[in-house]
């Protein structure tokens, strides 16, 4: 899973998976997942210099590593 680009949003992500699963499957259970999140300094520092496609090229990366490692 690719987290957002802040951790505030990245938490909200791993709740929105995982509420449902708790209560379709019961107990303890959680989702299994590997997630990426961004540096959002990083991200910022990208949007502040308008380098909208290197950003997109990083996300993209990340998505396909975590898609091969599926």
């Amino acid at each position: 899973m690719l987290g957002g680009l802040t951790w505030e949003s990245t938490i909200e992500y791993y709740r929105i998976l995982n509420e449902p699963t708790a209560e379709w499957a019961g107990g303890l259970h959680s989702e299994k997942m590997i997630m990426v999140s961004f540096d959002f300094d990083e991200v910022d520092r990208l949007m502040a210099a308008g380098k909208w496609e290197e950003l997109g090229a990083r996300v993209s990366v990340e998505a396909a590593v975590r898609k091969a490692l599926e």
